[in-house]
């Protein structure tokens, strides 16, 4: 995945980030960066946007995450309830720029009427990444039993 320049970060948002829409695979909704007034352009970087030579990451993992980490309520015997789905994690590993090591991603979205929001998308430390990991094996045996119906 390419790096940003930290320069030229802010014009990276505003030519893939600003007033886009995503669709991902793993959510109903579309998915956008905390939307400025119309007609106001951006002059910084929004502050859900951390470690800003990982925007391409954030990106890609906006429009190509299969799974989504539910955050509304600890409790997944129902996978199907609304109020499961106000905020939602998405994670990966990425290689950025020429580096050999992954590095941890994770966008944290915020439900809204028009669809899911950006709150907080940073490169994760190893603990937080494993955290994310746990939870979502939770989530997804969760899953397998809920879906388990035939006998």
């Amino acid at each position: 995945m390419p790096q940003v320049k930290k320069s030229h970060a802010l014009n990276f948002y505003k030519l893939q980030c600003e007033r886009v829409s995503y669709s991902c695979p793993a959510l109903p909704y579309r998915i956008s960066f905390q939307q400025l007034d119309q007609g106001v352009e951006a002059t910084a970087l929004p502050s859900s946007i951390e470690n800003q030579e990982a925007l391409p990451a954030y990106v890609d993992l906006l429009t190509s995450a299969e799974c989504a980490l539910p955050l509304g309520q600890s409790d997944y015997d129902n996978p199907l309830l609304t109020t499961l789905w106000s905020e939602v994690e998405l994670g990966g590993q990425y290689l950025l720029g020429g580096s050999t090591s992954p590095v941890n991603i994770i966008v944290h979205l915020t439900g809204r009427p028009s669809g899911y929001e950006v709150d907080d998308c940073r490169i994760a430390t190893g603990k937080d990444f494993a955290e994310f990991q746990k939870k979502l094996a939770k989530w997804k045996q969760a899953l397998q039993i809920y879906y388990d119906v035939y006998q």
